[in-house]
């Protein structure tokens, strides 16, 4: 959509990637017990904050796509606008948000209580499966998240891929000393193998 901004922010989600491998691999589990807790925090504001000052569900409940992927684009495009980067393309984003703040408040004007009603049902009801996710994700009788046991398992892989590549390894150089010794083995002429009588 939007090649030039998309290339200025692959090198910060690179970046993020690579910094949050540093932190499992320094701190373990307790990297993902804190990344867990923040998220779970913050969509928790997400929802009183969309409830109590805008009266409205988050995006989260009308389009996943939009709130997982287009959302934080959203937000990098208004951080590049804040830098002078394209202000045509600003003015028309500024323009397209300000109808639908315009729709959203004529629907507010006009007792449109039922969809309000609908979204804040949808938000309860979301917010009761991410519980019963959480409780999943919990239920191993060792007391281990499930993206615990998920890095364990994958860790689990790596070790079984070394064992295996390293025995790998030294079947072929093995295999190399015999060739190495049968190369330079010196001739013995000719030798007659008969079978037993």
């Amino acid at each position: 959509m939007e090649p030039v901004a998309g290339s200025l922010l692959a090198p910060l989600l690179l970046a993020g990637a690579a910094f949050s491998n540093h932190l499992t691999d320094s701190y373990g589990a307790t990297a993902n017990y804190w990344a867990i807790g923040l998220h779970i925090s913050c969509w928790i504001a997400q929802f009183v904050g969309h409830g109590i000052f805008e009266g409205r569900a988050p995006a989260l409940l009308d389009n996943l796509v939009q709130a997982f992927f287009l959302a934080p684009f959203f937000v990098w495009m208004e951080i590049l606008f804040l830098f002078g980067y394209r202000p045509g393309l600003q003015s028309r984003i500024a323009k397209a948000v300000e109808k639908e703040v315009d729709k959203f408040h004529q629907s507010k004007l006009h007792g449109n209580g039922r969809a309000t009603n609908g979204k804040i049902i949808r938000t309860i009801a979301s917010l009761a499966l991410s519980l019963a996710v959480y409780k999943y994700a919990h239920g191993d009788p060792d007391k281990q998240p499930l993206l615990t046991r998920w890095l364990h398992y994958y860790d689990s892989m790596q070790e079984d891929f070394k064992r295996k590549t390293y025995m790998n390894i030294k079947f072929v150089e093995e295999a190399g000393k015999d060739r190495h010794l049968f190369e330079t083995a010196p001739f013995v002429g000719h030798m007659e193998l008969k079978f037993p009588e």
